[in-house]
């Protein structure tokens, strides 16, 4: 598979989540189907085929995590949660919001003009011969 079609279908299960977590239930119980199939085959009674299946199967939570953890796309769906979350702690508390602003403009404010200084006088060469 080239690696734009990857990188393609990537940020399609992002784009659409739900429409990939669906076709990923369908997927785990087509397996599973198959699996109970297998055990009716082998004499066992459906109830007991099912469970059977579910068991040989294995966690499918873990298995939808291992998915996912496979899609390449965990790192930016945490990032996206991570800014809803912080986002929203933000409005509930504006005065807190308000102080973490004005201290981070602060801070960038200094540091930035602490460079430059520091920038022109010790970093860059003097415009003299000696």
């Amino acid at each position: 598979m080239s690696m734009l079609t990857n990188f393609r279908r990537r940020v399609n299960a992002l784009l659409h989540k739900d429409a990939a977590e669906r076709e990923l239930d369908r997927e785990l119980q087509f397996h599973i189907e198959r699996e109970t199939e297998k055990y009716i085959t082998q004499g066992m009674s459906p109830g007991e085929a099912h469970r059977r299946a579910r068991l040989a199967f294995g966690s499918v939570e873990a298995t939808k995590e291992t998915y996912r953890d496979g899609r390449g796309t965990r790192w930016l769906e945490d990032l996206i949660g991570d800014t809803r979350l912080a986002l929203r702690s933000l409005r509930r508390n504006p005065g807190f919001a308000a102080a973490a602003i004005i201290t981070l403009t602060l801070g960038i404010g200094a540091n930035v003009s602490i460079f430059t200084a520091v920038n022109a006088v010790l970093i860059r060469k003097l415009p003299y011969a000696n």
